[in-house]
């Protein structure tokens, strides 16, 4: 009799049993022709209700439909956020075991989540505002298609930390789009994310890039081929520069081109003191990044303070230069911890000629010149919405006893004031002559990637 009245009353407590899942079925009458069909799972950001997430599932829905894909999209819920890293994977097991064609999109902490279960269970995955600072996960991943989407401006997950780090190791070929990073403009955390009707609008332009990378890479769908393609030129095209000039070979090219401002019909070969000056610290830091931090501050950096700028004819070169670059590669944990961490200045060791030219003339050549590396309608968006970097004249350290202390101390200073950014470098500057502290200009500089970092997605923060 008791087992007769429980029975009775389960359906009255299930009711308040919330389910592990929002589901946002196909729509039937516009799927009746669908060829296919997918199931993909949605590992919710921390903090962010399941319910928030309904207009990408819509649009995701939608935009696959129209492809001839039949799809359900399976929003993960948490008994608490709290709980949601063990609670996650036996949410995606549920529907493991009733589905076949199952893919994860993750967003913030539903990323990081969804990456561990992709690999164990090797599953197709979506990184949206999320993960993609473990420079070995797409490797890690084989065969298994992987898409990152980034936001330009999110603030919690910095889409230019992002490129930065993984941005390479993604295979980017547009012949076939199964690992590919793209950006999205105009775009902060939460974008597509929210109840409101302005929200079903951007969750549209994510839906977009969602449905190509299910569509071509579960079902080869070739428009959607062509639609990834577009999309990954477009990333390539607008932060190819800041990738480039980021690397160790370009930052000496640099600091070349600036010793040339300051030293006329003279040619000096610049020493860049970094882990990647030496093959084998090279390959220590690809199998152990962290390597790089405690190599930069044991050796790199006392060999960069106690180096010296050298005026010496020689067959190839009227003298040497020095430059030195903090490293900000910490792993994957120490690059979430960090990763609003500013991209560092430049610190140089030029010798001049008595020319007045001045660490503030520098600056502003070199944003110029990251100026006129990005495209037209770049331009044309910082000068109509963008905060406008200025330069202020130098902070000049006088040469006494221990100044090159006060100079390593004394940062570049970038204060932003809400309409500009005023940048103000620290500088040691030595009369010119012939002596060993003689015609010496240590300067703090702005680089090409901090001044393409500001143009393109910092001064409209």
């Amino acid at each position: 009799m008791r087992l007769f009245a429980a029975l009775l009353l389960l359906p009255c407590i299930s009711a308040f049993i919330p389910s592990h899942h929002v589901t946002v079925p196909c729509d039937r009458p516009k799927c009746a022709n669908c060829e296919q069909e997918v199931n993909i799972v949605l590992l919710p950001g921390y903090g962010v209700p399941s319910e928030n997430y309904r207009p990408i599932a819509e649009s995701l829905r939608t935009q696959l439909a129209d492809k001839r894909v039949n799809a359900n999209v399976h929003i993960n819920r948490y008994s608490h956020d709290a709980l949601s890293h063990f609670e996650a994977e036996a949410r995606v097991k549920e529907l493991l075991a009733l589905h076949k064609g199952v893919v994860l999109v993750g967003h913030s902490q539903g990323a990081y989540l969804g990456a561990q279960i992709a690999l164990r269970h090797k599953l197709p995955l979506i990184q949206w505002c999320g993960s993609s600072y473990d420079d070995s996960f797409a490797s890690k991943m084989e065969d298994i298609p992987l898409m990152t989407i980034v936001c330009e401006n999110d603030t919690s997950h910095p889409c230019l930390k992002a490129i930065a780090n993984t941005y390479d190791t993604h295979s980017q070929n547009q012949a076939n789009p199964s690992k590919l990073m793209v950006t999205v403009q105009d775009a902060d955390h939460l974008y597509g994310v929210s109840s409101s009707a302005s929200t079903h609008k951007d969750a549209d332009v994510i839906a977009s890039d969602m449905a190509a990378f299910v569509a071509y890479n579960l079902f080869k769908d070739e428009p959607s081929k062509i639609v990834l393609a577009m999309r990954m030129q477009a990333t390539n095209d607008r932060f190819k520069h800041y990738l480039r000039e980021r690397r160790h070979v370009y930052l000496s090219h640099f600091v070349e081109r600036c010793q040339q401002e300051v030293y006329q019909n003279a040619t000096f070969h610049n020493v860049h003191h970094s882990s990647y000056s030496s093959p084998v610290t090279t390959l220590f830091e690809i199998v152990w990044p962290w390597v790089s931090v405690p190599l930069d501050i044991c050796v790199y950096l006392p060999s960069f303070v106690f180096s010296h700028p050298t005026h010496g004819a020689t067959q190839s070169y009227n003298g040497e230069t020095h430059s030195y670059i903090s490293t900000k590669k910490y792993g994957v944990l120490g690059s979430l911890m960090f990763r609003n961490s500013e991209e560092p200045c430049l610190f140089a060791k030029l010798k001049h000629d008595g020319s007045a030219t001045t660490a503030k003339d520098l600056n502003m050549k070199t944003f110029w010149t990251a100026y006129t590396m990005v495209s037209d309608e770049d331009r044309a968006k910082y000068q109509e919405k963008g905060k406008k970097m200025v330069f202020a004249d130098d902070f000049e350290v006088p040469h006494i006893p221990f100044c090159s202390v006060i100079w390593l101390l004394t940062p570049l200073e970038k204060a932003d004031t809400g309409k500009e950014l005023k940048v103000r470098s620290p500088i040691i500057r030595t009369k010119a002559g012939p002596g060993k502290y003689d015609g010496r200009l240590n300067a703090k500089l702005l680089t090409i990637p901090q001044a393409l970092q500001w143009i393109l997605v910092k001064s409209f923060l």
